[in-house]
């Protein structure tokens, strides 16, 4: 029997550090390359076989920003409105957006969900695979990157001590869960954060806090959180990356996406009577 995968798509929040200067609104709605940074996150998700149904939870006062992103127009196989489902209003914190969302799926019951922030635009096809060549009925699974830079602690802008980065890992999205576990999961956890007596930064910290087990796989180094207004311009650089990718291996397919702009100069001696 097929497993059923649906994607939870988190695009509630207001974080304003990736702004910029002319624009004013949250970042997920920014244009990068000719789309909104979420319009990218999403279609990732559409566009892959291993996802049933999709739902993005957006922030109660980003409802016209959301349908401005046009999806049931995008000409897409198969269509964005066979797999996307009505968006779902956020919470006050991640985890009641994320809470909600979960709620939005219980009627499908689906075996699995990918939990996904909708400021991650770049998430590839492989990672997907890999994620549910791992996801069991007992088990998460998250991407992971190792820590390469040294790491300190500090107090009171001073050194405290070095921290050993050997075993260290920064969290990716998607994370991918068996949906009753982390239902249950999210659900205990509200009660936790509104009791004041736990804090969670993202889905796996509360599978792991609730006894479920995840494991963990290599993250893509390009699957990175547009966080900052710099982070926009890396993010040009991987879209043309990527579309140069996708056109194959054909030279002049290469040759057309590949341009190149320079400055130069000639010099040439006078001749007499010129």
């Amino acid at each position: 029997m097929a497993r059923v995968t649906d994607a939870i798509i988190v695009a509630a929040g207001r974080g304003m550090r990736a702004q910029r200067d002319d624009l004013l609104t949250p970042k997920q709605y920014v244009d990068l390359g000719g789309a909104a940074v979420l319009s990218h996150s999403v279609r990732r998700f559409i566009a892959s076989d291993l996802v049933a149904r999709v739902v993005v939870v957006i922030h109660p006062d980003d409802a016209g920003e959301f349908e401005a992103l046009g999806f049931s127009g995008a000409g897409m196989a198969p269509s964005p409105t066979d797999k996307l489902l009505p968006p779902v209003l956020g919470g006050a914190t991640r985890q009641q957006s994320v809470l909600n969302g979960l709620l939005a799926l219980q009627d499908r019951a689906p075996d699995f969900v990918m939990i996904h922030d909708g400021v991650r635009p770049f998430t590839t096809p492989e990672l997907l695979d890999r994620l549910m060549g791992v996801v069991a009925p007992d088990q998460g699974v998250l991407p992971m990157m190792p820590v390469t830079d040294t790491v300190k602690r500090v107090t009171r802008s001073v050194v405290a001590v070095t921290v050993d980065r050997s075993g260290l890992f920064t969290a990716q999205t998607p994370q991918c869960f068996p949906y009753p576990a982390i239902l249950a999961a999210h659900e205990a956890a509200r009660l936790a954060v509104e009791n004041g007596d736990a804090t969670f930064t993202d889905d796996a910290s509360i599978a792991e806090w609730h006894g479920l087990k995840v494991a963990a796989i290599a993250g893509e180094a390009n699957n990175i959180k547009i966080t900052t207004a710099a982070d926009f311009d890396r993010g040009e650089i991987i879209l043309r990356q990527q579309g140069r990718a996708e056109m194959g291996d054909n030279a002049e397919n290469k040759r057309a996406a590949d341009i190149r702009l320079g400055n130069g100069y000639d010099v040439h001696a006078f001749e007499e009577g010129d």
